[in-house]
């Protein structure tokens, strides 16, 4: 009838581990969206860099992935 799910770890970067992944991986490229994962990954950039989390993608693939979104929100702007 139900179910009960309980999960450990030694530090909170588990679950920044995970929501860095959900935004890396989310498929849609609105404006908001590319905003968001923007601000969120460069928000946690030096924690990324101090723990190098197997699960995460390479810093070096977050950072060129991060270029791209701002060379797309950046076409999107208009000069007014």
């Amino acid at each position: 009838f139900g179910e009960v799910s309980i999960t450990t770890s030694s530090t909170a970067l588990a679950s920044l581990t995970d929501a860095i992944i959900s935004l890396y991986t989310y498929p849609y490229e609105c404006t908001e969206q590319l905003s968001s994962r923007l601000l969120g990954i460069q928000s946690l950039w030096d924690v990324l860099q101090a723990f190098h989390c197997k699960e995460l993608p390479d810093i070096s693939i977050l950072k060129t992935k991060l270029e791209s979104d701002i060379n797309i929100l950046k076409g999107r702007q208009y000069p007014n």
